[in-house]
């Protein structure tokens, strides 16, 4: 199973979780840890390949990664200081779609995979 965690959002931890068909909200005063725990068990008991730990609450299944390296892309792409902490979420999303063929990464997801590593690289 592969687990992607994307942080640096709107709320900067995650609160939502998609796990295959299961989706997962984070309950009030649930420590980041004990959710991720959550959301990988509800993951495994539906037979799910991925679980996506944060990002947007958005999707199900390979099409839940999709959308969300989707949101990633579009959020880097529009703003004039890229957060380079997306890259590492953005960049895992990009891997599994490429290692398991769920789904086939678009031009801008690329596009804003190497806008975001060109601002990770520039940040130090």
């Amino acid at each position: 199973m592969e687990v992607v965690r994307i942080m640096g959002g709107i709320t900067a931890e995650p609160m939502h979780a998609t796990a295959g068909e299961v989706h997962l909200v984070r309950a009030p005063g649930e420590g980041l840890e004990a959710f991720e725990a959550r959301a990988v068990a509800a993951g495994a008991a539906s037979g799910a390949g991925l679980v996506v730990v944060g990002g947007l609450p958005n999707g199900e299944g390979a099409g839940g990664a999709e959308a969300e390296a989707d949101a990633l892309a579009e959020s880097s792409m529009s703003v004039a200081d890229p957060d380079p902490h997306d890259c590492a979420g953005l960049a895992a999303l990009v891997a599994f779609a490429d290692r398991t063929g769920l789904f086939a990464p678009s031009p801008r997801h690329l596009a804003a995979l190497a806008l975001l590593r060109g601002a990770a690289e520039a940040g130090g």
